[in-house]
């Protein structure tokens, strides 16, 4: 059933685009799908491929393209899903001035409520006010926190499912999670790969103790 290929399933997709753009790296850049019924009413999965402006040049893409196809069925039993694919194909170029709406609005938000925060902090010169100063770090946190969650379910595969994925994220579960990485990270020898996740956790956990304070 769909109901599984749109759950259980999500890790294996996941992996097998994974697998897919690094076969066929620097050609395509990133592979994103959502889960939906396309216009007959039927289950489908939409690939959207970002590929290298040289790959993008027609010469090129009628060899690029049908090597993307081949290989994700290889590597994933769509019909057994009960998914139809679609591919849609474009350059790294075209991608740049098509930046997915909701993900360039959220972007946006974050962005703004961390400008919110500093025009807050800053509002005072010389004698900042505590409610401004307060103000401002209850605003930085939730730039964060937003941010956070945009990039998480900007990930999740079924585009109709991501608003309310959204509203099921949790304050102190994030903060548990992002405390149990840094614990993790520190034990693991404080690989270099992990400092700048590291450094986002930290800060979110770090960000929230402080709004709890401010507020």
């Amino acid at each position: 059933m769909v109901v599984a290929a749109d759950l259980s399933k999500q890790p294996q997709i996941n992996a097998a685009v994974t697998e897919v753009v690094k076969e066929v790296s620097p050609s395509v850049k990133k592979i994103r799908f959502d889960i939906g019924e396309d216009w007959s009413g039927q289950w489908a999965i939409f690939f959207r491929v970002v590929l290298s402006d040289h790959a993008s040049e027609p010469k090129n893409l009628r060899e690029i393209a049908p090597r993307v196809v081949w290989r994700m069925s290889a590597r994933l039993d769509l019909p057994g899903l009960g998914l139809f694919p679609y591919f849609n194909f474009r350059s790294k170029a075209e991608q740049a001035l098509v930046e997915d709406l909701a993900w360039a609005r959220a972007m946006a938000f974050a962005d703004d409520l961390l400008e919110q925060a500093e025009f807050l902090a800053n509002r005072e010169p010389g004698q900042p006010k505590q409610a401004s100063l307060r103000r401002a770090v209850s605003t930085a946190y939730y730039a964060l926190f937003h941010l956070l969650i945009d990039e998480a379910v900007g990930n999740w595969g079924i585009a109709r499912q991501r608003s309310v994925l959204a509203r099921t994220f949790d304050h102190a579960k994030m903060k548990g999670v992002c405390e149990a990485y840094v614990t993790s990270f520190y034990k693991a020898g404080s690989p270099p790969g992990g400092e700048p996740l590291k450094n986002v956790a930290q800060t979110f956990g770090t960000l929230q103790q402080q709004r709890h304070i401010a507020d």
